[in-house]
């Protein structure tokens, strides 16, 4: 069922990598991210303890990311609240407006 989407996918991908009026992009939302003084058992430079399990946490953070293909450029953006259709937008808006000049 999903071929179909996938080829037209393709096809599009390719006229508009050929394309060098078109600016191709991917944004992508992470796994959201438990915030506090937690370990993992890693290591540091700095003398930190951590606690051993992830209860009680000051909040979460979901990254989300920008990335150019062609110029191997990725940016990154976080929220603490969900990340839905409008955040995505202004994620996009903020970016086009601090790097635009230079790319139009």
């Amino acid at each position: 069922m999903t071929d179909p989407i996938f080829g037209q996918l393709t096809i599009v991908n390719k006229q508009a990598k050929d394309d060098p009026t078109i600016l191709r992009l991917s944004l992508d939302a992470k796994a959201t991210v438990k915030v506090g003084n937690f370990s993992r058992g890693g290591k540091t430079r700095a003398e930190a303890e951590g606690n051993d399990h992830d209860f009680n946490s000051k909040g979460k953070v979901t990254p989300y990311g920008l990335f150019l293909p062609e110029l191997d450029e990725l940016f990154y953006y976080f929220t603490t609240s969900k990340v839905t259709s409008d955040f995505m937008v202004d994620v996009l808006e903020d970016w086009w407006l601090k790097h635009r000049k230079g790319r139009i």
